[in-house]
């Protein structure tokens, strides 16, 4: 089960920018979106596991696998937020506006 999370974070990591913006649907919590598509898309492979006697077809899987989703478009967002604070203090001229950051 750690694997099924672990092989979903690259899909919440990256799903966000490549197709979530076209969404309208999920603006306002867009991690339920992810949700959403991470159990579709798990669902999906998970019944195409059982026509073709593939493998396991299991419930938990998709639901660890809407989790590692999740996971990863919670990764997605702090990467976001740590690369616009870097941009903010990369645009910083002298320590004074640094002192403004830690009022």
């Amino acid at each position: 089960n750690i694997l099924n999370i672990v092989f979903f974070i690259p899909y919440g990591l990256f799903f966000p920018k490549s197709l979530l913006v076209h969404i309208n649907l999920f603006r306002s919590k867009p991690w339920q979106g992810i949700l959403l598509s991470g159990i579709l898309f798990s669902l999906f492979v998970e019944l195409t596991q059982y026509i073709f006697c593939l493998g396991l077809c299991e419930l938990d899987d998709v639901i660890c696998n809407g989790l590692g989703a999740v996971i990863g478009y919670g990764l997605f967002r702090c990467f976001l937020l740590c690369l616009l604070k870097y941009k903010d203090l990369k645009g910083m001229k002298d320590k004074s506006d640094m002192k403004e950051l830690d009022e």
